[in-house]
Order: structure tokens, then C-alpha cells, then sequence
């Protein structure tokens, strides 16, 4: 946090504190003309004190939220780089490449989908029994 937003929050604090003991302050019985001066102005003292709490309220809220964002950023790098040092690809790309065959190989994907697709079209794939005593076999 820089040093202009420390100075701003502990601003608002004490002008937080102070709007507190102006409105409390007209409920004490005394004639004193520096308690008396706070009896018409309490309401916009209140406003006052609405609108600095809101502040330090979307302050605590915007910190909290950054802080948060920081720690998931940090956890995600910190998962990234064991992706990195086991050698796993991380992008799409990078999978592609993974799993592409050295040049060369013969590609028997076609073959084993084409004969898995025959046997369950066909029939000759073995019947299926359910165990499930609920339902109807």
C-alpha cells in the first residue's frame, strides 16, 4: 500500500471519529455555546458521517478484494511453474505437441475407433445387466 493511501485511510478514520463525537455531542446537558453549536447541524453531520463510512466501507471491501486476487494470482503462478518443471504441457498448443506421434509411427486411432463403433453397432458387444435392484432390468 504507497504511502498516500495510508494517509488517506488514517484521513478518513479520524474524520470518521470526529463526525462521531460532533453528533453525540449535542445529547450532553450543558449550555456551553461550543455543544450548543451542533444542535441544528446533526443531520448533515449524520450525511457527513454516511458518506466517510461508505468510503471506509468500499475501502475495506476494495482492499479485501485485492488481496484475495493476489493470493489466487500467486497460486495459480506457483501451479504454473510445477506444470512447467514436471514438463506438462500447460496451452492447447503445447498438448497438441505432447501427444503428437513421432513422425513415422503408424496412427491406429482410425482403425480402434472404426472397430469399436462396428462391435457396439453390430451387436456383438456383450449385454449389459443392471445390478441395481431399483430398476427394471
Amino acid at each position: 500500500m504507497s504511502i498516500w493511501r495510508r494517509w488517506g485511510c488514517r484521513l478518513l478514520i479520524a474524520v470518521a471519529l470526529a463526525l462521531i463525537i460532533l453528533s453525540f455531542l449535542p445529547l450532553w446537558q450543558t449550555d456551553r455555546w461550543w455543544v450548543r453549536q451542533w444542535d441544528y447541524p446533526r443531520l448533515q453531520v449524520a450525511g457527513l458521517l454516511i458518506i466517510v463510512g461508505g468510503a471506509i466501507t468500499l475501502g475495506v471491501i476494495t482492499w479485501r478484494v485485492r488481496s484475495s486476487y493476489f493470493a489466487a494470482q500467486g497460486a495459480i503462478d506457483a501451479e504454473m511453474a510445477r506444470i512447467r518443471a514436471a514438463d506438462e504441457p500447460l496451452t492447447t498448443e503445447e498438448m497438441y505437441a505432447y501427444h503428437r506421434l513421432p513422425y513415422g509411427t503408424a496412427d491406429s486411432t482410425t482403425a480402434w475407433l472404426a472397430l469399436s463403433f462396428r462391435a457396439l453397432t453390430s451387436g456383438s458387444a456383450p449385454a449389459r445387466r443392471c445390478t441395481d435392484p431399483g430398476s427394471a432390468a
